[in-house]
């Protein structure tokens, strides 16, 4: 207990202080300095630990950037692959409705024609035309329901000879629209 106590003292001064601690540590300063030939083991050991350590924080860092980025990749590659399903799902669920919608509208369209219902007939084949972009029935029945507007109700003709005009220069080898051009559309 008492020598907690001195230790605990302020009143030593540094004259004190140096000399316990040069008398503590007097075997240690002692010993012989080492020789040119060990510090040049001691620096050869610390660089190669350091070596060591360079490499093996190297490799690891390689290690876990490849283990990190083949991570990633198999995430995004699972998960563009679910939504890739997802949206084939809904692309072949839409383009069935599609197909059905154009059915309905071209099968719509045809018994309008026949009823007589030439205006509703060609809002039916404009649909099917919105289904199907380019299909060839659709833009004939289309461009054939506007010639009959244009010659039984006298409506629509400048639409119907544009129509046929535009038509026969996308399919110039069908001479479908060729024959509603002349057998519709008379110019007088």
């Amino acid at each position: 207990m008492s020598k907690r106590k001195i230790l605990f003292k302020r009143d030593r001064t540094f004259g004190e202080i140096k000399k316990r601690y040069t008398k503590a540590s007097a075997g240690i300063l002692k010993s012989p300095s080492p020789s040119q030939a060990d510090l040049k083991k001691i620096r050869e050991r610390i660089v190669k630990q350091r070596k060591k350590q360079i490499i093996i924080t190297v490799l690891a860092t390689i290690i876990s950037t490849v283990v990190v980025t083949v991570g990633i990749h198999l995430i995004y590659k699972n998960l563009v692959s679910q939504n890739l399903q997802k949206w084939e799902a809904k692309d072949v669920y839409y383009k069935r409705q599609q197909a059905e919608e154009y059915k309905i509208n071209i099968k719509e369209g045809l018994e309008k024609m026949e009823a007589g219902n030439y205006f509703i007939a060609i809002g039916n084949f404009s649909e099917a035309l919105d289904n199907a972009p380019n299909d060839s029935l659709a833009e004939y029945q289309l461009a054939y329901a506007y010639c009959l507007l244009c010659k039984i109700e006298k409506k629509g003709c400048s639409r119907a000879f544009r129509l046929v005009e535009e038509l026969s220069l996308k399919h110039p080898k069908n001479l479908h629209y060729l024959l509603l051009e002349v057998n519709y559309l008379q110019r007088h």
